[in-house]
Parts: structure tokens; sequence; C-alpha cells
């Protein structure tokens, strides 16, 4: 399916074609998270975190799930963060990210640095640290 036709599913709200696309095909369902980054970052438009949502009824591996969730976490704290509750809802998804898939050090990075650095989320910053490991600007551990 083209990148074309996947962006109508999404602007026409067609989420359940979009979840039959992917069922088809693994290849599809990484081309919807391309465009769900232009629709939904680019374009900052909420339809691309819903089609996150839908996505997540997919029967996937953790892994494939995680990586919805960390989509999902970007486009609320990159593309729909004006709205509010963006931040807190994003951060649920990133730490989502970590529960299904805790070797990936990428989503432990993404909390700690996006969602402890949000100024809307300065209450939770030490516990973030605290829970995923204070790390400093090169990416190691601190002693």
């Amino acid at each position: 399916m083209k990148q074309t036709e996947i962006a109508t599913l999404i602007r026409t709200c067609d989420f359940e074609g979009l979840i039959m696309a992917c069922r088809d095909s693994k290849e599809t369902l990484m081309d919807v998270l391309k465009v769900i980054d232009r629709i939904g970052v680019l374009e900052e438009n909420i339809l691309g975190y819903y089609a996150c949502l839908s996505l997540l009824q997919l029967e996937l591996t953790n892994e494939e799930q995680a990586g919805i969730h960390h989509m999902a976490a970007f486009v609320l704290a990159n593309g729909i963060n004006t709205t509010e509750g963006a931040y807190r809802l994003g951060l649920y998804h990133a730490q989502m990210c970590v529960e299904l898939d805790p070797k990936n050090t990428v989503y432990k990075q993404t909390i700690l640095r996006v969602f402890a650095e949000i100024p809307e989320l300065k209450d939770m910053r030490t516990e973030l640290l605290r829970k995923y490991g204070e790390e400093d600007r090169m990416g190691s551990k601190k002693r």
C-alpha cells in the first residue's frame, strides 16, 4: 500500500481499513508509522495519535507494540503538545514502551531526555530519574 493511500485512510478516519491493511503486511505497518510521523508531528494533527491507538488493536509482538507506543509518545510530545494533558499521556505511552520492551534503551532515553525535561512534568522529574536511571548528556550512567 502506498503512503498516499495510508494517509487517506488516516485523514478520512478509516481506521478499520488501516488495521486491515496492516494485518496483511508488516511492511505496511512500517509505512503507516512513517505516515503517522508526518501527519501527527509535522502537521500537528491528532489523527496521527488516533491512528496509533487503532494499531494497538492488532495482534503484535511486544516489540512492535512498544514501537507504536513510542510513536504515540512522540506525536503527543512533539506534534499535538499544545493540547492539555498531551505530555502526561505521552509519558504514559513512553512508559508502556519500557514495560513492553525493557531491553530497548531508546525508550528509557526518551523518558529521560524528553519527558523528564518538560516543565509541565517537573513534579514527576525526580521519580522519572530514579525509576529510569539518571543519565548524563552522553548517555552513560552517572556514578
